[in-house]
C-alpha cells in the first residue's frame, strides 16, 4: 500500500503542477496490470493468446476463458463506458451477486497466464535457447545420449555460422 500512497502522492503533485503552470492534462486512468499487459498485444497475439488459455495443458479454469471472451471486446484501448469489473464479473458469473475478492483472483489468475504465454512466445522466437533448454532437461533426466546428440547439433550450427559469416 505505501507504494499506491505514493504513486497517488505523486499524480496529485502532478496534477497541482499542470494546474498552476496551466498545462492540460489528459485524464488519469487507473489500468491494473492484466489491461496493461494485453493492451501491449498485437491482434495475432491476442488471437494466439485465446488459443492458449483455451489449451487444457495451460489452463483449466473455464472462468478465465469467460472472462477474457468478455475482455477482449474492449481491445486494444479497454475504455469504454461499458468496462466496469461490475460488468465483467456478471457476464463470467450471471447466477452471482458481484465479488470483488473473486474477480481480482479471477484478474490475477489471467494475468498470470499473460505472462506465461509471454515466457512462452520469448523462448519460442529463440531455437538456441529451446535447445539449452532441453539440455537441461536432458541433464536432469540423466538422457545422455540425447544430451550428446543435441550439443553436436549446437556445435555443428555454430560452426556453419562462423563458416558463413567468415
Amino acid at each position: 500500500t505505501s507504494k499506491k500512497c505514493d504513486n497517488a502522492y505523486l499524480i496529485n503533485e502532478y496534477i497541482n503542477f499542470c494546474e498552476v503552470a496551466k498545462i492540460k492534462t489528459k485524464p488519469i486512468i487507473y489500468k491494473p496490470n492484466l489491461i496493461r499487459l494485453l493492451s501491449s498485444f498485437s491482434p495475432k497475439e491476442i488471437i494466439e493468446f485465446d488459443k492458449f488459455i483455451r489449451s487444457p495443458f495451460f489452463n483449466n479454469q473455464s472462468t478465465l476463458i469467460r472472462l477474457f471472451s468478455e475482455l477482449k471486446k474492449y481491445y486494444p484501448a479497454f475504455d469504454h463506458t461499458d468496462f466496469t469489473k461490475e460488468k465483467l464479473f456478471a457476464a463470467v458469473n450471471p447466477e452471482s451477486d458481484f465479488d470483488d475478492t473473486k474477480f481480482r483472483k479471477y484478474y490475477s489468475n489471467l494475468c498470470k497466464l499473460a505472462e506465461e504465454y509471454l515466457n512462452f512466445v520469448e523462448n519460442d522466437s529463440n531455437p538456441e535457447r529451446k535447445k539449452h533448454n532441453l539440455l537441461e532437461q536432458y541433464d536432469k533426466r540423466s538422457l545422455n545420449e540425447f544430451y550428446e546428440r543435441t550439443i553436436n547439433e549446437l556445435n555443428n550450427n555454430s560452426k556453419k555460422k562462423n563458416f558463413i559469416s567468415n
